[in-house]
């Protein structure tokens, strides 16, 4: 019986004469590349936003730009101090991030729009991409009401609700507040 180790990508298989051949390991389900919609990260816990903006599409990382810098607040003054067993990282893109629409939208590129329509986002299709997206995961955040749109056909997966982390989504969620919420990195 041959005798296998895993060394990163590559398997030590024993062979016959007592050798050592190496083969590449050929992951069951390769990560997809990332792009303005996708990050694989490291860790089984996902972040689930809404659409990628003009940032995201410049530089093909989600959450790039105020939106992830947020987050990464969020992870390592809150959520890492209160949950380290939930979210041991501290990094944003040690995580998985999709988007519940994968097309960059954003005024700045000539869109009248910056999110997709529910029915956009409930598509079949759409639906099945974001279920590849977080394939694995043990747990999914929806970040932002356009993300908990996909809930229901998330449901198999243990879901957190949560606000979006943009400004737009931080001041709507204190309504008739004289003060508005400003960026933390001011």
């Amino acid at each position: 019986m041959p005798l296998f180790v895993k060394i990163s990508l590559f398997y030590l298989r024993k062979n016959s004469s007592s050798r050592y051949d190496v083969h590449m390991a050929i992951p069951l389900h390769p990560p997809p590349a990332s792009s303005a919609h996708f990050w694989f990260g490291s860790l089984d816990v996902a972040f689930v936003f809404s659409a990628p903006g003009s940032f995201e599409a410049c530089h093909l990382k989600p959450i790039f730009d105020v939106t992830g810098e947020h987050l990464q607040v969020a992870l390592s003054r809150h959520l890492v101090p209160a949950l380290p067993t939930v979210f041991p990282s501290a990094e944003r893109y040690d995580y998985r991030i999709s988007n519940a629409h994968s097309s960059p939208l954003a005024k700045a590129r000539g869109d009248r729009r910056t999110e997709a329509g529910d029915s956009t986002i409930k598509l079949p299709s759409n639906v099945e991409r974001v279920r590849d997206d977080l394939a694995g995961c043990r747990l999914v955040v929806l970040c932002g009401k356009k993300a908990q749109r996909l809930q229901t056909q998330l449901a198999d997966f243990p879901l957190i609700l949560a606000g979006h982390t943009s400004m737009n989504g931080l001041n709507s969620s204190w309504p008739g507040k004289a003060t508005r919420v400003r960026s933390t990195l001011e």
